[in-house]
């Protein structure tokens, strides 16, 4: 049976609720203020709320709440001239609002549906998490926006097998993708020289803004193949440029580089990435990440 706790200052409105939803399949539970110790938040499916409430207990209060229960759904519930503070709760994550004077026509619906669908979320991420292997594939344009929302992909697929426990770890992951992609964008399918971005002014990127539109640049494209298992990840990128030899590139590593711009990609990926190998012709890179040891 779903449990529903209700937050509301107002005894008569509790009342009114756990009148309209109790009969209902729904063990509810009440509370008159909101605090972060309050033990019913623990096992709650759903929160009915006050959006008043909330106020009055201060923004840590509700921020420890919901970073100790992220994916607990919050409806809404309020009087008339409590409106901004309806509209900043549902920019705060709340899933929906029922109008006080509505709640004998619209609140079992609205529960109703929110946990419907916070179930079959539930359910999303349970199969997921079952999942062993996923392979995908994409080809790409030479369009940073595009090559942004592939790194935002590839980690969220990293925090779906679980492989990285803290954050900062899937950062450094995203770094490494994030350099990679760059250099096959830049270096390889525009062949934009990394030594401009050790010179001062704008022609590196003044000179990448007109290749991209140039016919001899601009119907290159970027292979990304992706693997991931509950070991590891491997990322594979390859453009379509003339390459480099990977060998004969500046020691990132050295004092005497660590000021110069080109070849910074080439350090972060080795530095956060378990294995990086280039192909003889140097327009493909596979990088590999294994699964982060727990430390407990």
């Amino acid at each position: 049976m779903p449990k529903v706790l209700v937050i509301d200052s107002s005894a008569a409105d509790r009342n009114e609720i756990r009148r309209i939803l109790s009969p209902h399949d729904l063990e509810i539970t009440e509370a008159s203020e909101l605090t972060i110790d309050l033990a019913d938040l623990a096992s709650a499916d759903l929160l009915v709320i006050d959006p008043a409430i909330a106020g009055d207990a201060g923004e840590g209060v509700v921020k420890q709440i919901k970073q100790d229960r992220p994916r607990l759904p919050v409806i809404v519930v309020s009087v008339r001239g409590n409106e901004e503070l309806v509209i900043r709760a549902l920019q705060n994550g709340a899933v929906s609002f029922v109008p006080k004077r509505l709640l004998e026509q619209e609140l079992l619906k609205t529960v109703r549906d929110v946990l419907d669908v916070a179930k079959d979320h539930e359910s999303k991420n349970r199969l997921l998490h079952r999942r062993k292997e996923l392979t995908c594939r994409f080809e790409l344009e030479n369009d940073r926006k595009l090559l942004s929302c592939m790194v935002d992909f590839l980690q969220s697929c990293c925090a779906e097998f679980r492989l990285f426990d803290e954050n900062n770890e899937l950062t450094r992951v995203g770094m490494a993708l994030d350099e990679a992609l760059a250099n096959a964008m830049m270096h390889g399918n525009l062949e934009v020289s990394s030594a401009l971005r050790d010179e001062e002014g704008n022609d590196y990127e003044e000179t990448a803004r007109k290749r991209i539109h140039d016919p001899q640049y601009c119907d290159r494209r970027i292979q990304v193949t992706a693997r991931f298992t509950e070991e590891a990840a491997e990322f594979t990128i390859e453009d379509e440029g003339k390459g480099f030899d990977h060998q004969d590139v500046d020691d990132p590593t050295d004092p005497g580089n660590l000021e110069r711009v080109s070849g910074r990609g080439v350090l972060l990926m080795r530095t956060f990435m378990d294995n990086v190998a280039f192909n003889e012709k140097g327009n493909r890179v596979t990088m590999r990440k294994a699964k982060a040891k727990s430390t407990s």
